[in-house]
């Protein structure tokens, strides 16, 4: 079964209309609906897409609430939980890449990408390609 992660990026686009992001979020969010893919996402995604709307108001913060809702109650995405361990990998790989500009968030998400065997990730963030995953999110050339 393929096998892939969802970052912030993602979540935000499907969430906010005018994000530059949510009409490619949405025809992928379409193309992949009833295929067999098992999702994966951190409560660390989860964290940063509500840090992401903290400030844009009650209506805004609440479509956020609802899409973390949406992600813990969907049978096909499995939510990986925010733990001292993986907090103290991620810190590692975070010193590791001292060169790179990951954040740590990232850097949690790609230890379970490798952790889990998983390739291919929702987002735009060429720095998951840094470290040899594919990126789904791909804008489009102007």
């Amino acid at each position: 079964m393929r096998k892939i992660f969802i970052d912030t990026c993602y979540l935000a686009g499907l969430i906010f209309p005018r994000d530059r992001l949510h009409k490619i979020c949405v025809e992928i969010a379409s193309t992949l609906k009833n295929k067999p893919i098992r999702f994966y996402i951190s409560e660390f995604i989860f964290a940063e897409t509500l840090t992401v709307f903290s400030k844009s108001g009650q209506y805004w913060k609440s479509k956020a609430v609802e899409m973390v809702d949406l992600m813990k109650n969907n049978p096909n995405v499995e939510v990986i939980p925010h733990t001292s361990n993986l907090y103290e990998k991620g810190e590692k790989l975070y010193r590791e890449r001292m060169d790179k500009q990951y954040s740590h968030t990232d850097c949690t998400s790609m230890i379970i990408m490798k952790d889990k065997e998983i390739n291919e990730i929702l987002t735009y963030d060429h720095h998951f390609e840094q470290e040899g995953f594919f990126i789904l999110l791909k804008e489009e050339e102007k």
